[in-house]
């Protein structure tokens, strides 16, 4: 685009902003210790039992294997450590981006192309998943390279091709391996495959897609029906609901994720732009057919997917979640482009040169948002291990861990899992460590030998560490277990303190400081000194 067209200022802060969330996606991998779920990753794949011993710990989780192979032969080559291990993610994420911005250069205008990259790549999904070693980032390529593969396919149809090869290639591997990536992109895999088969005007491909969809589904039922029985989560209470207004928040949270409060203002002007313009020419350049299909089938299948996540919630287990929309963020991506062009400033005019300076502020808006390589996000697993194995009276004691809150059920494999593979990753001791419940901490259940061996520590001879909690504690809940070790028989007239550990979360306007670790300390009681 020249430098003298009206939309030249648009493209360069757009790109700017995109390139600059790509570039940061390779900052700061290892700032962070490893969080919650990370710690599980390493937990499925950190073992000498090959594939096999992948498989099977993967089926104690309540997602497909497929990222855990691919992470398990990464870590071969690379290493464990945050910075390799979360590289991977960086690259999907990039890559995906790629993808996106490539594969639909004939079909959305360059400007539109640009402004839902810089909305959506500045925002708190991309932005957390880019460093995450989970397997969104992994999805989100995956799910560009299906839309990008099913653009193809009708291309060549469209162009005499009685049966497009290579991309029916395309989507039968990517939808293949996608949906043992995460059950999620299976729901979206379906839904692409009878989007094409009903609108690209191929026999062949209609079958290869119908059958290769039978198969995969076959495949992924028996998969379901194996995790369901070896799984050890409690699928049907974990934190997701079945009701209509969590249903409606999930579903507003994962385009607040995918685009910031912001872009979400924007994509509703624009929404509200095209419904205005109805019938009128859009905006020039791509053709208009293939502009409407891939926006069409854009936004179905992501309406299907909320459908079928409902459905899926009330007859199987709960699973709808803003995250899970949220695998397949390129098609959103897509359908902001639409309505770029079909509802964006026409620079000709005064009033579209206002529009486009509101629409500029809301990328913007998500600058703040990139500082964050730089800090500390995550719960604080790695700095809390560092105090309590650096404390010389606590070398080769015993430690007393809370069980992380709403992880799993408190089974002995949870109970195992935390000590070895949560708490443990980080602490050289991790065979000393002992979980326990809030509810046996408190002293409302029992857990043998634990009040005599906290009413030790508090006497104040050796180790003074009461407790080491990590996960889903908010400040309220931590000073309010703190409260309750204070009152266990035994523990006065020693004060429990509790000493945090910062990380920082992300707002609207910037990082504000928190923490979600603690470590409960026995200290002596206050000195009184006579009137």
């Amino acid at each position: 685009m020249g430098a003298r067209s009206p939309d030249a200022p648009l493209v360069a802060l757009f790109a700017g902003l995109a390139v600059a969330a790509c570039l940061f996606a390779f900052v700061g991998l290892g700032r962070s210790g490893y969080w919650t779920d990370e710690l599980f990753t390493l937990f499925v794949i950190d073992h000498g039992g090959g594939l096999t011993g992948v498989f099977r710990r993967a089926l104690t989780d309540t997602h497909p294997p497929a990222y855990y192979f691919l992470l398990y032969g990464w870590s071969k080559l690379f290493g464990l450590s945050e910075v390799p291990i979360r590289l991977l993610s960086a690259l999907c994420a990039v890559a995906a981006a790629g993808v996106f911005f490539v594969s639909l250069r004939r079909v959305f205008s360059l400007t539109a192309r640009l402004f839902a990259l810089a909305l959506a790549l500045n925002a708190t999904f991309w932005f957390d998943q880019a460093q995450n070693a989970r397997s969104y980032a992994l999805c989100m390529l995956i799910s560009a390279l299906l839309l990008a593969f099913a653009l193809a396919a009708r291309r060549q149809v469209a162009a005499g091709s009685r049966f497009p090869a290579w991309p029916c290639l395309g989507l039968v591997l990517a939808g293949a391996f996608g949906s043992f990536c995460h059950s999620y992109v299976f729901l979206e895999v379906g839904l692409i495959y009878l989007f094409v088969a009903f609108t690209v005007p191929s026999l062949r491909l209609q079958i290869v897609l119908v059958a290769v969809g039978l198969v995969v589904a076959a495949l992924t039922a028996l998969y379901a029906r194996a995790l369901l029985h070896g799984t050890q989560q409690d699928v049907h209470h974990m934190w997701f609901r079945k009701d209509p207004i969590f249903f409606f928040n999930q579903v507003t949270v994962a385009w607040r994720i995918g685009f910031g409060i912001s872009g979400w203002i924007a994509a509703a002007l624009l929404a509200i732009s095209a419904w205005r313009r109805r019938g009128g020419p859009g905006a020039p350049g791509p053709a208009t057919d293939e502009r409407r299909w891939v926006g069409t089938l854009c936004a179905s299948v992501h309406v299907g997917m909320i459908v079928l996540g409902i459905a899926v919630s009330l007859a199987v287990a709960p699973s709808m979640s803003s995250q899970n929309l949220a695998t397949a963020s390129p098609l959103l991506w897509a359908v902001v482009a639409w309505l770029y062009d079909v509802g964006g400033p026409r620079l000709d005019r005064r009033a579209g040169r206002i529009f486009a300076a509101v629409l500029a502020l809301a990328p913007l808006a998500h600058l703040t948002v990139l500082p964050g390589r730089f800090l500390n996000r995550n719960e604080d697993w790695r700095g809390s291990a560092r105090y309590v194995a650096g404390m010389p009276a606590c070398a080769g004691q015993p430690i007393a861990i809370a069980l992380p809150r709403n992880f799993g059920p408190p089974t002995p494999f949870f109970r195992t899992l935390a000590e070895q593979s949560l708490y443990g990753r980080y602490f050289p001791q991790g065979g000393r460590l002992h979980a326990y419940l809030p509810d046996e901490l408190a002293g409302r259940r029992p857990a043998p030998g634990l009040a005599a061996f906290l009413a030790v520590r508090a006497q104040g001879a050796g180790c003074p560490i009461l407790l080491w909690a990590v996960h889903d504690l908010p400040p309220e809940d931590a000073e309010a277990l703190r409260a309750d070790l204070q009152r266990l028989p035994g523990v006065a007239p020693a004060r429990v303190e509790m000493k945090p550990f910062g990380n920082f979360s992300h707002e609207e306007l910037g990082y504000s400081p928190w923490a979600a670790a603690f470590v409960y300390v026995a200290a002596p009681p206050p000195s009184t000194s006579p009137r």
